[in-house]
């Protein structure tokens, strides 16, 4: 079975004008059968499931040395990525570029698999629940230049903040998916 290619090489092949700089590195998926052979110190090489190779390999481009994912599929793995601080800003700018210039759209089943298998990985984060109060929710190892809410109150002007209309039963961070998306902003 042939490598997937992810990282910025599939970048530069699927969007060569995304970024002036590529990272130089060679980035392969191997299903997770298949052993990489000859690894270099400097290559990042990754099994994943049978079942993400599967998917990623059925609509990716099949060259004579690796498969490409499609479009949709590079712009998932990206994003599967940023619940992680794994080059998250790198991860963010080449989100937003590939969804606003490009009109790319991820595919949710493959999201949803990756998110499983880096939670695996990478190390769940059950840890970072809404259901707290505000104190110790916004108490951790971010420096806030203002208060949270404060830049909420601002951008609603002279309104209430739209996030207080979706707080879930006394609750005062965790959002309401049902009252959230009353406002259809999801």
């Amino acid at each position: 079975m042939k490598p997937i290619l992810v990282g910025s090489r599939a970048l530069r092949k699927l969007f060569p004008y995304l970024r002036v700089k590529f990272d130089a590195d060679l980035d392969l998926w191997f299903d997770e059968s298949c052993e990489a052979k000859n690894k270099q110190k400097s290559d990042d090489f990754c099994s994943i499931p049978n079942k993400i190779y599967e998917m990623i390999s059925a609509e990716g481009i099949h060259t004579d040395e690796w498969i490409i994912p499609s479009p949709s599929h590079l712009l998932t793995i990206k994003l599967a990525h940023m619940g992680w601080d794994i080059f998250w800003d790198k991860h963010f700018k080449d989100v937003c570029k590939i969804k606003l210039i490009f009109k790319v759209e991820p595919d949710l089943s493959l999201f949803r698999e990756l998110k499983s298998f880096w939670k695996v990985k990478h190390g769940n984060k059950d840890f970072l629940s809404l259901y707290k109060n505000k104190k110790d929710f916004f108490t951790d190892n971010v420096t806030y230049a203002m208060d949270h809410d404060t830049l909420h109150e601002y951008v609603a002007g002279d309104k209430d903040p739209l996030y207080k209309a979706c707080l879930s039963e006394n609750e005062q961070v965790a959002i309401d998916r049902a009252k959230f998306k009353q406002f259809g902003l999801e």
